[in-house]
């Protein structure tokens, strides 16, 4: 099964962006399938606020102060999510139909509170499977209430 399905999960994503014209797009799109979209941008002068609104994501403007907390944890506190999950992705990451097939069934259990994700590095017309490069797990799907990035 190489299709996605066209129903919207109980999700939330959380996009975090600073000009990133060139790949909100095809980000947007990989995430298509969660119901609320909030892409966080701060001061972008690309495009990349018209790419979001075109998409139906949610916009939020962010401007650091230079202190705690950081874009991610900020948008963990201060959005009034609509989800208890909540997905964080990079713009210039994709979510392929696989992830999507177990974040579906990931955010149904109720035994834990996230998931690690192992990122892959595309580089020079392949993947990067060493060098620290791969695996890369890092804390992308979990509970909004529960993750943290920066300790203040």
């Amino acid at each position: 099964m190489s299709e996605r399905s066209n129903a919207r999960e109980p999700l939330s994503v959380l996009v975090p962006v600073k000009n990133e014209a060139a790949n909100l797009r095809d980000c947007l799109a990989s995430v298509s399938f969660a119901d609320e979209i909030v892409v966080v941008d701060s001061a972008s002068a690309d495009g990349t606020q018209e790419i979001a609104a075109a998409a139906g994501a949610q916009m939020v403007e962010f401007a650091w102060n230079g202190k705690f907390p950081r874009k991610k944890n900020w948008a963990l506190e201060n959005i009034p999510w609509r989800h208890e999950w909540v997905l964080i992705i990079d713009a210039d990451e994709r979510i392929t139909p696989e992830l999507e097939r177990e974040i579906r069934l990931a955010i149904r259990r109720t035994d834990v509170n996230g998931f690690y994700l192992n990122r892959r590095f595309w580089f020079l017309g392949g993947w990067i499977n060493h060098c620290g490069y791969f695996p890369s797990w890092n804390l992308r799907l979990f509970r909004h209430r529960c993750g943290r990035y920066e300790q203040i």
